[in-house]
């Protein structure tokens, strides 16, 4: 039986535009369980917009069928933040390598960068360490923070298919299949936040994914009007995850081009407590 990492290299062997290609979270440490999606990071070749983003699609698209209800994440790694193209290096699997100068020029900004962000994170863990010594809550859910950054890239990822025309979106799989795969990821960090916020601030246990974000309306972190537009994501979460053969592409595409500035007021207001 093949392994994961020769599936993968199957699956993609006639695709153009691939410099390096790494297999990296749960999958890559061995420690994935059966639904556990899969992470895939690529360096493309070019710098083009366009490009890049339809080599991501049709990653996703190559791969589907490997990850449980084709659950596929691919991340381009030259654009990720630090702390994650760190990770992926740390802990990932190059499976395609192309272009070894490339990778390893990305390497080295990579530890620069790093390198140079240790005093604040060093600084960030201390001071969490004393409030936990001190038994205070600390507002602060690493977890939370995570996902608020996450909030911020996938915004950027569905804003780039705004330049795609309706017609093209609805009959391109590769197209409003990635970017569903992200409105749902976006609702899930916007879940992540809500969750994490609500147990480190000792805040009413919520009853619902509605719910918690009433509570934070309740407790003064988000105003009505935003928890009430943030209330129907959770309602198109639902749509995404439950009655996915049933998703309306048309309706995907109008959400793209009109309502992402609700993730972003979310991220915004957030950010002032996280």
């Amino acid at each position: 039986m093949p392994s994961l990492d020769e599936e993968i290299l199957r699956a993609v062997h006639d695709l153009t535009g691939i410099a390096v290609l790494v297999l990296f979270g749960s999958r890559a440490r061995g420690a994935h369980r059966p639904d556990s999606d899969l992470d895939v990071a690529v360096l493309p070749d070019t710098a083009d917009s366009r490009a890049r983003r339809y080599l991501q699609a049709d990653l996703a698209v190559k791969l589907a069928h490997l990850a449980p209800e084709g659950r596929v994440d691919v991340i381009l790694i030259d654009e990720a933040p630090v702390d994650l193209r760190q990770a992926i290096m740390e802990s990932g699997r190059v499976l395609l390598n192309r272009d070894p100068e490339a990778w390893k020029e990305l390497r080295v900004r990579t530890m620069r960068e790093y390198g140079d962000s240790e005093y604040y994170r060093q600084q960030y863990y201390e001071a969490q360490k004393r409030r936990l010594e001190r038994g205070e809550l600390s507002g602060r859910s690493a977890k939370a923070i995570e996902s608020l950054k996450r909030v911020g890239r996938l915004s950027d990822e569905l804003r780039s298919f705004r330049g795609v025309s309706r017609e093209r979106f609805i009959h391109e799989p590769a197209l409003h299949h990635l970017a569903e795969r992200y409105l749902h990821l976006a609702c899930e960090s916007v879940l992540d936040i809500a969750q994490h916020v609500i147990a480190d601030r000792g805040y009413p246990q919520a009853s619902s994914y509605r719910n918690a974000i009433e509570v934070l309306e309740e407790e003064g972190m988000i105003d009505e009007d935003l928890s009430a537009r943030l209330q129907r994501w959770m309602g198109f979460r639902n749509i995404l995850v439950h009655l996915y053969l049933e998703i309306d592409h048309s309706r995907v595409y109008d959400t793209i081009q009109a309502d992402l500035g609700d993730l972003e007021a979310f991220a915004a207001a957030m950010s002032r407590f996280l």
